[in-house]
């Protein structure tokens, strides 16, 4: 009975995080990427240094293009150098097309965090 409970309230706890949060697809990126805003890193490191919670309300969530030079590339996601350094989360099928040391304009969805800025469900658009 106790397992069945905690399983249940587990089922519960996720249903209600999936539900909270703000998932954009990447068919939805897709749609986007031609209207995504520039990521404008400076703008967003003034906002932090200024009032955090700000910059995270700004910026967190939303989707972007970035563009920046692949610095090194790992099992899902590529560190990528900029205006600033940020860790871009791609599918595998676009992180094998990447090569080191070349610039890309990546859209995906800005994750604000305490260190290395992200950008999930990303896509790399075509050169």
């Amino acid at each position: 009975m106790k397992k069945t409970i905690s399983i249940s309230l587990v089922v519960v706890l996720c249903l209600v995080l999936t539900s909270c949060s703000s998932f954009v697809s990447r068919n939805e990126i897709r749609e986007q990427a031609d209207e995504a805003p520039i990521l404008h890193m400076s703008t967003y490191a003034d906002m932090r240094e200024e009032n955090e919670a700000r910059a995270k309300a700004e910026f967190d969530g939303k989707v972007f293009s970035y563009t920046a030079r692949v610095y090194e590339i790992n099992d899902g996601y590529c560190y990528v150098e900029g205006a600033w350094y940020m860790n871009v989360y791609l599918e595998e099928e676009d992180l094998v097309k990447l090569n080191k040391g070349e610039t890309y304009t990546f859209v995906g969805v800005f994750e604000h965090t305490v260190l290395t800025p992200n950008m999930r469900n990303a896509i790399v658009l075509d050169k």
